[in-house]
């Protein structure tokens, strides 16, 4: 949900009681972000990432759902145990959707940057593959991403 749909009024979660017969919950779309951002930090991420589709998935790319398969699918192919990872769906201004990520691997398994960002260019399509820096906000920026439409996103193995 972008802030203009938003006009800072809090993001109402639901209109019946919360989960387990708690309170309601309404919270700002700009402290659910950030508290997300807050807490993905604290995880020892190896990478972040940008993974797009080429012309083979259509104008606009997959579905979010399907981005979102194919994502998953090919993060739990790579070699190595215990691959986490964080990552969200989105569409971008010109309609294509693609997927934004954090990426976890233990040190005696970690597969090169260069070998992620070659499996993913000749499967799918352009990515980006970076070290991540704590410093440089990566998982705040990684966190507005489950509250931007179409919300699709995964945790796994942090």
């Amino acid at each position: 949900m972008k802030r203009s749909e938003t006009n800072g009024e809090p993001l109402r979660l639901s209109n019946s009681p919360g989960l387990f017969g708690g309170p309601r919950v309404a919270v700002s779309v700009e402290r659910l972000q950030a508290e997300l951002g807050e807490w993905l930090s604290e995880f020892e991420w190896s990478c972040w990432c940008t993974w797009t589709f080429d012309e083979r998935f259509g104008p606009s790319g997959p579905s979010p759902d399907r981005c979102l398969v194919h994502t998953r699918r090919f993060l739990e192919q790579l070699p190595g145990p215990d691959v986490g990872y964080f990552i969200a769906v989105e569409r971008g201004t010109g309609g294509r959707v693609h997927s934004h990520g954090l990426l976890r691997f233990k040190d005696e398994w970690a597969p090169s940057r260069k070998a992620v960002w070659h499996g993913w260019k000749t499967r799918y399509g352009r990515n980006r593959i970076l070290p991540y820096d704590g410093d440089l906000g990566a998982a705040f920026y990684v966190a507005k991403y489950i509250t931007k439409e179409p919300l699709g996103w995964d945790i796994r193995g942090v």
